[in-house]
């Protein structure tokens, strides 16, 4: 199971949202600059993961930033956030971003994203299966359209897809734990999938429980931040 801290960026600042709600907002200025804590980061964990949000909401980017984060820090990264339009993903990749993280795109531009297929490989591409009650949400979770998780994991699988990020937006930001038997299920039903597990992470024990049902990597943030887990703690239990 890798263990992925996660980065969220808005205007420069490393923030955490509830349930995605830019209203919701906690802006952790004791992590003043995002490299330093992006190295930190690298010591103890299998990659980093990048969320950004000003590229997610359309009132900018934080691309320079990113750029930055890929070149100084020695860790793979995943990046997402706003990667709807071509040339965004192409320069993500480009500059070394190990893999990105596409969500809307998914959904509203498959052809798009076939092309991504073909020409970097599934290996670098993770599709974002956020959903609210097991419905896909996209667009910054704004819109909940009628697709399932379950049968869109099937149909993306079919296309050649092999790695899904799965949210609970309901739980995402909350620290009441992860969806478990939501995310069982989907191993159950698509037990080739390699599957990341994000949204409410508490304890270790519920990361020990998700390993050993299967889980392939977890998105860890707001108990970072709020210091209800450490990394190295996880580590020294889950390595």
């Amino acid at each position: 199971m890798e263990i992925i801290p996660a980065i969220d960026l808005m205007q420069g600042k490393i923030v955490r949202l509830f349930q995605g709600k830019p209203s919701h907002k906690v802006i952790y200025t004791q992590y003043s600059d995002p490299i330093s804590l992006a190295r930190e980061f690298s010591t103890k964990a299998d990659r980093i993961h990048i969320i950004d949000l000003d590229a997610a909401t359309g009132s900018g980017d934080n691309f320079s930033l990113i750029k930055r984060l890929v070149k100084d820090v020695k860790a793979p990264f995943q990046v997402g956030g706003g990667l709807s339009k071509e040339n965004r993903v192409k320069k993500l990749l480009d500059i070394g971003v190990d893999r990105i993280i596409v969500g809307s795109m998914a959904f509203q531009s498959l052809d798009l994203l076939m092309s991504f297929l073909d020409e970097y490989g599934s290996s670098r591409i993770v599709i974002a299966l956020d959903h609210i009650n097991g419905n896909i949400a996209i667009k910054g979770w704004k819109e909940v359209i009628s697709k399932k998780v379950n049968e869109s994991l099937a149909e993306f699988m079919d296309l050649g897809f092999f790695q899904f990020l799965i949210t609970s937006v309901i739980k995402d930001g909350s620290m009441e734990g992860t969806d478990i038997p939501f995310l069982k299920e989907m191993i159950k039903n698509h037990p080739t999938a390699n599957i990341i597990a994000a949204g409410g992470v508490k304890s270790i024990d519920e990361i020990i429980t998700m390993r050993n049902m299967g889980i392939d990597g977890i998105v860890i943030g707001k108990a970072l931040y709020e210091g209800k887990l450490s990394l190295q703690d996880i580590k020294n239990t889950i390595k």
